[in-house]
C-alpha cells in the first residue's frame, strides 16, 4: 500500500509532482467518500437478502450499491456511479483513499479536472459492468445476492494511468517498507486480482478492479476521447511521448 505522495521518487528532468492542494477533484472525491461513509455509520438499516439472511448495512449502501437485479435488470443505471462513493469498512475506505491521495493528483494534473473526473467515474462504471458480465455465470458470481461497493474500480483505472504515464517513478510502500516503480506496483495489483478470481475470492470485486484497469488503459491510450469536456484545455499527447508529464 502506498505511503504518501511525498514518498515519491521522480526522474531529475521531470517537474515536481502535483500535491493534494493542487488537485481540486481529488480533494472532493476523498472528502465526499469520507462524509458518505460517516452517514452510513450513523444511519444503519436492516435488510433481508434473497437467501433469507438479515444484514445490517448503511442507508446509503442500501440505495446506492451496485447489483445486477436493480442496476441492470431494473434499469437503475445511476448505481454504476453511486456505488463508487460507498465503502464496506474502515480498511476498505482507507486503502482506496490512500491510493487516490497518492496517484490521483498525477492524473488530474495530466488530464485536467473535468476530464479526470469523467475518467474516474467511467473507470468505476466499467468495473461494475464487468462484474455484471461475470454474473451471467452463476458459478462465478451469484448475481442475485452480489452487491458491489467501493472506489476500487476507479482506483485501478487511476493506478494503470499512472503506470502508463510515470512508469519508472517510484513510490514507497508501508507494507513492506520498500520502494517500487509505479509500473511494477500496477502489475502486482492486477496479478493479485486475477489470481484471487481464479481461487474464487471476491470475484465480483476483483472483476471491478480489472474492468476499471482495462478501461483506464483504453482511455489513456485515447486521451482525445474526453476532450469535449474541456475544449479550452491543452491537447494531451499519447502515452510514451516525452511531453506527457508536462501536459494538462
Amino acid at each position: 500500500m502506498p505511503e504518501s505522495d511525498k514518498n515519491f521518487k521522480t526522474k531529475a528532468n521531470e517537474q515536481p509532482l502535483p500535491t493534494l492542494n493542487e488537485s481540486v477533484v481529488v480533494r472532493w472525491l476523498i472528502g465526499l467518500s469520507i462524509v458518505l461513509f460517516a452517514i452510513n455509520k450513523i444511519f444503519p438499516v436492516q435488510v433481508v437478502d434473497p437467501s433469507g439472511q438479515t444484514k445490517v448495512i448503511g442507508l446509503l449502501t442500501y440505495y446506492g450499491n451496485f447489483n445486477v437485479p436493480q442496476g441492470i435488470n431494473g434499469y437503475e443505471f445511476w448505481r454504476l456511479f453511486t456505488y463508487q462513493f460507498l465503502h464496506g469498512g474502515y480498511l476498505h475506505l482507507g486503502m482506496n483513499m490512500m491510493a487516490l491521495y497518492v496517484f490521483g493528483p498525477l492524473i488530474e494534473k495530466w488530464w485536467g479536472p473535468r476530464r479526470f473526473l469523467a475518467f474516474y467515474l467511467l473507470c468505476g462504471a466499467c468495473g461494475a459492468w464487468l462484474m455484471a458480465m461475470f454474473a451471467f455465470d452463476p458459478a462465478l458470481i451469484n448475481g442475485q445476492n452480489a452487491w458491489l461497493v467501493g472506489a476500487s474500480g476507479s482506483i485501478f483505472g487511476v493506478l494503470v494511468a499512472s503506470a502508463m504515464l510515470y512508469p519508472k517513478d517510484e513510490v514507497k510502500l508501508i507494507i513492506p517498507p520498500m520502494w517500487v516503480t509505479v509500473r511494477k506496483l500496477a502489475i502486482v495489483f492486477i496479478a493479485l486480482s486475477i489470481g484471487s478470481m481464479f481461487v474464487g475470492y471476491n470475484v465480483g470485486g476483483n472483476a471491478a478492479h480489472l474492468g476499471g484497469a482495462i478501461f483506464g488503459y483504453l482511455l489513456v491510450k485515447r486521451p482525445w476521447s474526453l476532450d469535449f469536456l474541456d475544449r479550452n484545455g491543452p491537447r494531451l499527447n499519447p502515452p510514451g511521448n516525452e511531453a506527457n508529464n508536462d501536459a494538462g
